[in-house]
């Protein structure tokens, strides 16, 4: 592992850790120990009476829980308070960070018995949260509109794309350049200032667009899509265009073909939603 992916993890840990803690101090508080039921002879599935009863108990204590450390968000650190934003948000996080440290873990394997449970129990989270509480409600509706907002987001960049101007750019590098070479390496690139004095040269490296290579957009009516890649990319500008959603999800994802370069969109405020937003 690398130093950077080093560090994203011990970010990841200390953040979950910090919220963990927190949930432990909740449950210390209120002296509630997990709660358990007994299955022996009643074979794996729980009665469902019982079940709606456990989970009742459980969303009551989970809820007064999370107030509690919405209310005291100073406590916490930036990432710890997105983490609480994510688990209140996500099924998948919620169930795995939130609810089952408030089940023993037999009983809990029963509650979580495929995916389809787990997007169950996070709506029953929901219901719960709506009906019953103040603080807690208001989060999840600021949740649930932001999602709207997201979704409604990405059905108009789609249907933009397909409208798009795409640009490929071929680019020839030399690959015994060394990057540490260039007068920009590790500092902040500014481009046409209209007071160079703010910039100083330990920290920034001014670039005049004139006389240096920078992209721009060709129009300011349409959405813009460039593309960088090297001269040995083994795709015409047509398969280029064609594969673009595959090339963005797999950048995204960490893109392993050494001739993509990068990725440039310009002229988002023509979209109706992203000008709005």
């Amino acid at each position: 592992m690398d130093s950077s992916n080093s560090d994203a993890g011990t970010l990841v840990f200390d953040q979950i850790h910090e919220f963990s803690e927190a949930l432990e101090r909740g449950l210390a508080a209120h002296a509630w120990e997990p709660l358990c039921y007994t299955l022996e002879g009643q074979g794996n599935a729980l009665p469902t009476k019982t079940r709606r009863r456990l989970l009742s108990q459980g969303w009551e204590r989970v809820c007064t829980v999370l107030e509690e450390i919405e209310r005291q968000q100073e406590n916490l650190s930036s990432h710890s308070r997105l983490l609480l934003r994510a688990c209140l948000g996500q099924a998948e996080h919620f169930v795995g960070l939130v609810l089952h440290r408030f089940y023993e873990r037999g009983l809990f394997e029963k509650l979580v018995i495929s995916k389809l449970a787990v997007k169950d129990l996070y709506g029953g989270f929901v219901q719960y949260v709506l009906s019953h509480t103040s603080c807690l409600r208001d989060s999840i509706r600021e949740l649930q509109n932001l999602k709207d907002n997201h979704a409604k987001l990405r059905k108009e960049l789609r249907h933009a794309q397909q409208r798009a101007y795409y640009y490929i750019h071929r680019v020839t590098l030399n690959p015994s350049s060394n990057p540490a070479a260039s007068p920009s390496f590790g500092k902040r690139v500014v481009i046409d200032p209209e007071d160079p004095t703010p910039f100083l040269a330990d920290g920034f490296h001014i670039m005049d667009s004139d006389t240096s290579f920078v992209l721009k957009p060709a129009t300011k009516n349409h959405l813009e899509v460039h593309l960088l890649v090297t001269k040995d990319c083994p795709l015409n500008d047509e398969a280029l265009k064609l594969s673009f959603d595959l090339l963005l999800l797999r950048t995204i994802k960490g893109f392993d073909e050494h001739w993509l370069l990068l990725v440039v969109v310009y002229n988002l405020p023509t979209v109706p939603f992203v000008k709005n937003w």
